[in-house]
């Protein structure tokens, strides 16, 4: 073999990107693959419905009548492994498993989830949505699962935005008409928007630490080093929907993401559920700053009183 004076081969640590105007859009095209291969696919059970969105998630899964199966987490939304093995185990033909980064931390055991959905040659769509930057930034996702969703609009000043990368030449042909960037997120210093918000992420965390009524869905030292969407917490005592419109209405725009579960994980998930009750999402993005969580952070606590 020779040596050329640079690099030629271009499928060489090559993965093909596909834009959208959203994640969603993207999803449905890997889901119609799917459904022409009869593919099962196994959903995490913690997927959220909104009368004015629908659901980002499951909205593609039904309009492409994909078959599927919901797995179990809990109540750190971490998946449960040992119930993931036993769908797989249990259903014959082929499978693809999607994870969800959620709120752009990665599962407490990314690896080994990965490990055993390959064990059973599954396929893996990873749903980073909110997990731009940890995969961008930090490398700590999107690189050993076989399709990766990113939703631009929520991470950037974006009116809207979806990606797709595909880590492997064999799934290339899936997409076929190439799209530009509605707005490019290449554009912007990903490590800056990164920094600003883990260190938002880690005052919000600072400034509640300790306090009663509310807790910290995904403590920002558990999960290395991500990027975080925003900042999830449970609260335990109060009226989420109350806390919600009164955050608003005083100039705080807090959320509150997967807040009303899909009709079948109600059913049978009732810790999801639960979850998506008290669950709000406090703001970390590039805009702010200390002074702004801190007094965000205070107004939060003073009303849960």
């Amino acid at each position: 073999m020779i040596v050329e004076k640079k690099a030629l081969l271009k499928d060489h640590y090559y993965h093909k990107l596909e834009y959208f105007d959203s994640a969603r859009q993207a999803f449905e095209k890997v889901l119609q693959k799917l459904k022409s291969e009869k593919v099962t696919i196994f959903l995490p059970a913690y997927i959220g419905w909104s009368s004015r969105e629908g659901s980002g998630i499951y909205d593609p899964v039904i309009s492409t009548k994909v078959n599927h199966v919901f797995y179990a987490l809990d109540k750190e939304l971490n998946i449960n492994l040992d119930y993931l093995e036993y769908l797989l185990k249990k259903e014959s033909g082929k499978k693809a498993v999607l994870l969800v980064d959620y709120f752009g931390f990665i599962d407490k055991e990314y690896e080994l989830a990965i490990q055993l959905i390959r064990k059973y040659k599954a396929l893996i769509i990873e749903d980073a949505a909110h997990a731009f930057f940890t995969d961008y930034v930090d490398g700590k996702c999107g690189k050993k699962t076989d399709f990766v969703l990113y939703s631009l609009h929520k991470l950037f000043p974006f009116s809207k935005g979806g990606m797709v990368k595909i880590n492997h030449r064999s799934f290339d042909d899936i997409f076929t008409s190439k799209k530009e960037f509605c707005e490019n997120p290449f554009e912007y210093n990903l490590k800056s928007i990164a920094e600003q918000r883990k260190k938002n992420a880690l005052e919000i965390q600072k400034q509640l630490s300790g306090y009663k009524g509310i807790r910290l869905i995904r403590p920002v030292e558990k999960y290395g080093d991500c990027t975080p969407q925003t900042v999830p917490v449970i609260v335990q005592e109060h009226d989420k929907s109350d806390l919600y419109f009164k955050m608003n209405e005083l100039g705080y725009g807090v959320v509150s993401l997967y807040h009303t579960m899909i009709e079948p994980i109600q059913k049978d998930f009732p810790q999801s559920v639960e979850i998506g009750n008290k669950i709000l999402n406090l703001p970390v993005h590039q805009d702010i700053g200390t002074s702004e969580i801190k007094r965000m952070c205070d107004l939060l606590k003073q009303l849960c009183k």
